[in-house]
């Protein structure tokens, strides 16, 4: 997970890119962009709406919207990716696709929906939206990709186009009202044809890793 530092320039958070020892600023770090803000003066952290994400990866505080955090797009794509992209259905009326490792093609999926509405999920691994600006790619916390780049990634997976009904039973209205902001960010980034990697290391360091908090 990345370190923060305070940006003698800006005075605000920022990614250190190098270890605490090597980092050629003075001062502390910290384990995430929420304690670093807590240092500063309180009028400084009021500035700013954080928004505590929950997933099956823990939960951490992270700026409301934020998607240059890379904690806040590991959270949003596992275990809340479908409550994103459900609030970016909500918003544009993008196409929903699920990464399934069972379905292979729409037909089956639609087939297997109808007869179990719950069962077609439990293979399931991602919920993106097709990109509302650019035909062939898909749009999730990351950014925008195509869907050759999503299915390389996820290694035996096969993205699927499904419905709106589909991604309404497997998404919770609630949580996806509470994600508005980063909808709005990954609009943005789908917009300007733009995309953060798919930072694996993350999701294989995450339980050592101090400011992720465990579920009760």
């Amino acid at each position: 997970m990345p370190s923060y530092h305070i940006s003698p320039k800006t005075k605000e958070p920022a990614i250190c890119k190098a270890t605490s020892r090597n980092c050629p600023y003075d001062g502390e770090h910290f384990d995430s962009e929420f304690e670093a803000w807590k240092s500063q003066e309180p009028k400084k952290l009021n500035d700013f709406s954080f928004i505590k994400l929950s997933s099956n990866l823990g939960s951490a505080e992270v700026r409301n919207g934020d998607l240059s955090n890379p904690t806040a797009r590991v959270l949003l794509s596992t275990g809340l990716c479908g409550d994103l992209a459900l609030a970016i259905h909500q918003k544009t009326g993008a196409t929903p696709y699920f990464l399934s490792f069972s379905f292979s093609d729409p037909e089956k999926l639609s087939h297997e929906f109808e007869q179990d509405p719950d069962n077609i999920f439990r293979g399931t691994s991602h919920v993106l939206v097709e990109s509302p600006s650019k035909s062939g790619f898909c749009l999730d916390a990351h950014g925008q990709f195509s869907k050759e780049e999503i299915e390389e990634n996820w290694d035996g997976a096969f993205l699927v186009k499904g419905t709106a009904e589909m991604l309404r039973r497997y998404a919770d209205e609630k949580s996806a009202e509470r994600l508005g902001k980063f909808a709005d960010a990954a609009i943005e980034l789908d917009r300007r044809g733009e995309s953060y990697e798919f930072e694996e290391e993350v999701f294989s360091d995450y339980d050592e890793d101090e400011d992720w908090e465990d579920e009760d």
